[in-house]
């Protein structure tokens, strides 16, 4: 006959009994957690589409590029009279319109050396992963290539909403734009990009886009631009911000190859050297002995 248990010890195997359920619960939600953050990891990962935009190549290649002290992008003659600064997010909806819609209109002044243009990247906006962007913008510029992945991230934006910049996409993006993937990475989580982020925040402005033309802030719209740059005195001759190639004196250009002297054939090289003989007859010695035996005949005979 079986013996019936007490109620203390059916308590304490109810208890086990719940430990035990408690703990298969516990290992299959980080089981179930592992699994969707390896799902989410695999689909940010993958490779996505990163269209580039035609001729994006063509698009600055005339016109001056470098940087600010801060470490800001500036297009055009960094000496012209006029500056025309942008805070901007390539997260911000209204960041999108003013790069469809104003900056493209600038670009006149830009090449004609009356302004120049500088982009300040700051991280407002909607859409995810501003900071990426911003980071992708710099690290592009490290090679020469700001203001195309700049059109790029705006194309995106425009394109893909909300989804725009995952770290997949930024990564085709660069393969795509042909950048050395390896610099890329070093520049992308490097200080230095850090701190030019840093720096477009310390400049105190909170929302996008704000325009200033030197120094001055003004309505993000063309007719207020303009004007304000007008406002400002411009000198007759400008300087303009697209890049000339000037000849160098003596140089030759790639096209130009040094003349080669032809080698004369046996019959012009043997008509040559008859020419010289009869322009400079040389006295043989048979005719120094007549001119001799000549002027002692002579002397006999006077005798």
């Amino acid at each position: 006959m079986a013996r019936r248990k007490s109620p203390k010890q059916r308590k304490k195997e109810r208890q086990q009994q719940k430990q035990r359920s408690q703990q298969t619960y516990i290992i299959i939600g980080v089981a179930a957690v592992a699994v969707l953050g390896a799902i989410i990891f695999a689909l940010t990962s993958l490779p996505t589409e990163a269209p580039i935009p035609e001729n994006i190549d063509q698009r600055y290649s005339n016109l001056m590029q470098s940087t600010t002290d801060e470490g800001f992008a500036l297009l055009g003659n960094p000496n012209a009279p006029v500056t025309v600064a942008e805070y901007s997010s390539f997260s911000c909806p209204g960041c999108v319109d003013f790069h469809s819609n104003v900056f493209p209109q600038l670009r006149d002044d830009i090449e004609n050396g009356t302004i120049n243009f500088v982009y300040i990247p700051l991280q407002t906006g909607s859409v995810p992963n501003a900071e990426g962007a911003a980071k992708t913008a710099i690290c592009a510029g490290e090679q020469g290539m700001f203001w195309e992945m700049h059109d790029v991230l705006f194309s995106w934006h425009e394109t893909y909403g909300n989804s725009a910049f995952q770290d997949g996409r930024i990564r085709t993006g660069v393969q795509e734009l042909g950048l050395d993937t390896g610099t890329f990475n070093r520049c992308f989580n490097s200080n230095n990009t850090n701190t030019i982020l840093a720096a477009a925040i310390q400049q105190g402005v909170a929302s996008t886009p704000t325009i200033q033309v030197n120094g001055a802030t003004v309505a993000a719209d063309l007719g207020a631009i303009e004007q304000a740059i007008q406002s400002n005195p411009i000198p007759p001759n400008l300087e303009p911000g697209t890049i000339s190639v000037e000849d160098t004196d003596g140089d030759m250009t790639e096209d130009e190859e040094p003349m080669e002297e032809e080698p004369m054939d046996e019959a012009t090289e043997e008509m040559s050297e008859d020419m010289e003989e009869t322009a400079e007859p040389e006295m043989t010695e048979e005719a120094d002995t007549d001119e001799t035996d000549s002027e002692a005949e002579a002397t006999e005979a006077s005798e």
